[in-house]
């Protein structure tokens, strides 16, 4: 119980961290908290999370899966909500999406929910979890 509750305190600073930074396109949500993903897993959560902020047709509750054979790690990403944030006069298109992450390390999934929102560039941030 202590140890889940360490987890999650160390996500919970984590994602402090990087609330507002730039979303690096790697798929970093879980900072340096010891969530032992490597490049490759990233790069497949990313794949699967992309339709689910790009594509307008797909309907609240869609969930995309990911899975890396190699290491063991695999996740569901989740689209709880579209919405609008407003951001120096600007009405920014943003998701809600739930991250559970699984990895051979540890029986305990991670979660988390973050919002993210596409800025001027077309890139996507998060602006709070």
């Amino acid at each position: 119980m202590l140890q889940g509750l360490l987890r999650i305190a160390l996500l919970t600073a984590g994602l402090a961290l990087v609330s507002h930074a730039a979303w690096p396109q790697n798929e970093r949500i879980f900072g340096s908290v010891g969530l032992p993903l490597t490049e490759t897993d990233f790069a497949v959560m990313a794949k699967a999370v992309d339709p689910l902020l790009n594509d307008d047709s797909l309907a609240l509750g869609t969930s995309r899966e990911w899975r890396n054979a190699g290491t063991g790690a695999q996740g569901i990403v989740t689209l709880l909500q579209k919405f609008t944030y407003e951001y120096q006069g600007s009405n920014l298109p943003c998701r809600k999406l739930k991250y559970h992450v699984l990895t051979r390390y540890s029986p305990n999934p991670y979660n988390a929910i973050l919002d993210r929102c596409r800025v001027a560039d077309g890139s996507w941030k998060i602006v709070s979890f």
